[in-house]
Parts: structure tokens; sequence; C-alpha cells
């Protein structure tokens, strides 16, 4: 990366070659994080020359360090520095100086004093480990992707990932206790339902969804039954139907092209079996909603 810098705002110095990527929280998907009182947050890459000083500041900053190490200025204005995987809280009550001496990536969020994030008017600058940081990075960089993505189902998938961003980033600052109420086997399966919930028309096996996971077959499904008191099989056949209901409702969409879609080898399977599960037809959907 390029040492040459230039002025992005009378705050912050950017290197030359360095690389931005914003959450467009101005668009339907991101209504979660609205709600939640995320004001801007993104994903950026830099390298030595970067700076930032922002003075009278009018929202809080948490900053998650992906790679590389981040120096900032504590409320003694001491130089401290937050390394990968760890977090740094900057609340809207002091002065905002950290830089990088070197190839740096950052996941951060700007939030607005209000609900849940209330609570950080009354912390200090301070870096600590941060559990949470894979899963947000993770889901920031499903958002991205599917935010910018033609799929006919993007918005929708895009939704999911913005409301597990604002819950990874409640729990990383609601901090003490969470462990009582959110378990590692809950995050891990929120994560592989988003990514069934993605190809659905992939012939998906529990093998499959065991390895996407690092977990036994049998851990897997010990997993799936404690969680929603179904087998991993059930769990994606009633996300297919669900899907598909969704499409007969909202779509001019052929049963044929609404099967292939959800992941049913033909028209016929996917008819037999939401009448099987819902008591209603296809047919019967599409005559109700007008279609």
């Amino acid at each position: 990366m390029a040492d040459s810098i230039k002025n992005m705002s009378p705050n912050i110095i950017m290197p030359e070659q360095a690389s931005e990527r914003l959450l467009r929280l101005d668009r339907e998907e991101a209504l979660p994080l609205n709600r939640s009182g995320v004001m801007h947050a993104g994903l950026t890459k830099v390298g030595k020359g970067y700076k930032v000083a922002r003075y009278n500041v009018c929202k809080h900053q948490v900053v998650f360090v992906i790679s590389g190490k981040l120096y900032y200025q504590d409320i003694a204005d001491k130089v401290c520095i937050a390394k990968a995987g760890e977090r740094i809280f900057m609340p809207i009550s002091y002065q905002q100086h950290y830089w990088a001496k070197g190839d740096l990536e950052l996941c951060w969020f700007h939030l607005h004093s209000i609900g849940l994030w209330e609570r950080l008017d009354s912390e200090v600058i301070s870096a600590c480990e941060s559990k949470w940081w894979r899963e947000l990075y993770r889901n920031v960089l499903g958002f991205l992707e599917e935010s910018g993505s033609s799929y006919q189902d993007s918005i929708e998938v895009a939704g999911h990932y913005a409301g597990l961003i604002c819950k990874y980033l409640e729990r990383e600052i609601n901090g003490v206790g969470i462990e009582e109420r959110v378990t590692e086997q809950q995050r891990e399966l929120e994560y592989l339902m988003c990514k069934i919930e993605q190809d659905l028309a992939r012939r998906w096996t529990v093998k499959e969804m065991a390895e996407f996971i690092f977990v036994s077959t049998a851990q897997l499904h010990r997993m799936v039954q404690t969680t929603y008191r179904a087998t991993p099989m059930q769990l994606v056949r009633e996300m297919r139907l669900a899907k598909a209901r969704e499409l007969l409702y909202n779509t001019e969409m052929s049963l044929g092209m609404i099967s292939s879609e959800v992941g049913y080898e033909s028209a016929f399977a996917l008819s037999k079996a939401f009448k099987k599960h819902y008591n209603v037809t296809p047919a019967d959907i599409r005559r109700n909603c007008g279609l």
C-alpha cells in the first residue's frame, strides 16, 4: 500500500489505495440497523498514514480490529494499541484520536445515543478482547454482498444479515451476562440458517450442513432438535416451503420455476409437499391472492 496520503475531511487522513465499503443505511434492507440507532457503518482497509482526529463528537463509535494494529489515545492521552480480535469503545463524550503505522483492517459502527446504546454514555474510551468480532465481520460482509446483489430475494437476505449485525453488536456492548442468554450453539445455527436460506436450491445434506459449522452430524442433530424441535432436514423443508409460499403470494412465477428456486425436483413434488404441510395446494394460494 502506498505511503502517499490525501485529506478525506478536516478530521480524516486516508492513505492512497485505501479502501472503504460503507453499509447503505438508506436502503430497505438496512431497516433493522436504522431502528437500532446505527448511524454509519463499514469496513475500512488502510495503511501507514491513516489518521482520524474528531472533536465535538456527536456519536458513539465502536471499532473492531480485523487485522493489523490500531493506535489510539485513551482519556489520559496515553498512546495505546488495539490488536486483531479486539474492539475499542469511543463514547460520545470524548475526543477520538486513532491512527495506523502499517496495514490495518477495521469494522466500525457509529451509534446514536439512544435505546440500547445509551449505556455507552457512562463509558470511557477502552479496548478489550472482542467475543463477537468474527460474527460481526462475517455478517457485515454478507450484508454488503446481498445488498449489492440482483437476486430476487437479496433484500430479504440482506435484511437478515442486518438483524444479525444488530444482535451481535448488542451482545458485544451488553457484555456481562450475555452467555446466560445466548449460547455458542445458537450463534452457529443462526449463521447456518442464513446460508441455507441464501441457497435453498442446493441439495443440502446433513453432512454438508454439519461440515459448514464444523460439527459432527450427530452434534448437528442435537443442536437443531434442542433449538427448533426438529431434524435438520425437517428444518430445511420448512424453509423451502415457507419460501415457496412467499413466492406464490408475491410473484407470478410458475410453480415449476418456484420448485426449482426452492430446491424441489418438480412442480408435482413441491405441490405434494405443500399440500401435506399447509393443507392447501399452491393453486389455492394463487386463487386467494388473485394471481
